[in-house]
C-alpha cells in the first residue's frame, strides 16, 4: 500500500480513555442527570442491538460506557510512533507515550502533533476518524486547548484531511463493510495481537486502580501493532522487537 518514504511521514497514534470519575456518584449532579438520560437511551432504544444493557443500572452503564463518550470521559494515555528505514530497508520505530493528568497529556500531545504537522506528517490510526480524533478534539475544546491545524477537519472534505484510518484501508472502499477491530486485523495478518492481557473495556477499572503503567504498555502495543499492520500491507521488511525504541 505504501512505500518507505510515505510511512516515514506517518505519525502513528492511539488514545486510551476512562470515565471522568470512578463511578456516577463522583460527578456533578447535573452531569449525572444527563448521564441518566443517556443510560435510558442505551437500555431502551439500543436494547435490540445490545441486549446486555437491559437490567443494568445507570452506574453500571457509566462504568462500562462513559469512556466511549468525550462528554463523560477523559483521556488517560496517548502513544505515538514514528518509523524510519535503514539502508537495508529494515524499519526502526520510536514510541513515546504521555500519561498523567489529562491537562498534561493534552498539552504534550497537541504540542507534538502541532510541531510535526509542519513537516507534512499524516496522522494514522485504527478507527481514528470515528473515535480517537473526535474524542481528542472534544476533550481539547472542553479543557480549553487550541486544536492543531491537522485536526481541524470539520470544514474539510475527507480527501482534504491528513488522516489515514486503517479500518477504512482494510474495507477497500466497501462502505457497507463491517468494522474490523485491530485485534482481528492483526491476527489474520499473522501479527501479535495487542490485546494480550487487556482490552479497551478494562482501561476504566485499571485507571482507577492506579495501573497507569499497564495502560501505557497496552496503548504502546496498539501503536506497535498498527505499525506492523501498515508494514505488512506494504510488503516491507517486518519490524523486529530489537528495532523498537521507547523514549
Amino acid at each position: 500500500m505504501f512505500v518507505p518514504s510515505q510511512i516515514e511521514k506517518f505519525l502513528f497514534f492511539d488514545i486510551e480513555t476512562a470515565g471522568q470519575a470512578e463511578d456516577l456518584s463522583s460527578i456533578s449532579p447535573k452531569l449525572a442527570n444527563l448521564w441518566s438520560d443517556r443510560a435510558t437511551f442505551l437500555r431502551d432504544h439500543l436494547s435490540a442491538k445490545y441486549p446486555d444493557n437491559l437490567g443494568k443500572s445507570d452506574n453500571d452503564l457509566f462504568i462500562e460506557k462513559a469512556a466511549l463518550q468525550a462528554e463523560f470521559g477523559r483521556i488517560v494515555c496517548i502513544s505515538f510512533g514514528k518509523v524510519k528505514f535503514d539502508e537495508a530497508g529494515d524499519p526502526i520505530a520510536q514510541i513515546v507515550s504521555y500519561s498523567g493528568t489529562e491537562e498534561e497529556i493534552l498539552s504534550q500531545s497537541l504540542k507534538l502533533i502541532n510541531g510535526l504537522s509542519r513537516s507534512g506528517i499524516k496522522l494514522i490510526g485504527h478507527n481514528i476518524k470515528r473515535f480517537d480524533v473526535p474524542f481528542l478534539c472534544k476533550r481539547a475544546f472542553i479543557t480549553g486547548h487550541e486544536i492543531p491545524q491537522i485536526l481541524q477537519v470539520w470544514d474539510k472534505k475527507p480527501w482534504e484531511t491528513a488522516l489515514v484510518d486503517t479500518s477504512e484501508l482494510w474495507s477497500f472502499g466497501a462502505w457497507q463493510e463491517g468494522f474490523t477491530s485491530l485485534d482481528l486485523l492483526s491476527t489474520v495478518l499473522g501479527i501479535d495481537s495487542p490485546k494480550e492481557d487487556m482490552k479497551g473495556s478494562d482501561v476504566h477499572s485499571n485507571f482507577y486502580l492506579g495501573n497507569i503503567d499497564k495502560i501505557r504498555e497496552y496503548c504502546q502495543r496498539d501503536v506497535i501493532a498498527l505499525i506492523q499492520v501498515i508494514i505488512k500491507l506494504s510488503n516491507l521488511n517486518r519490524l523486529e522487537k530489537s528495532n523498537i525504541i521507547f523514549k
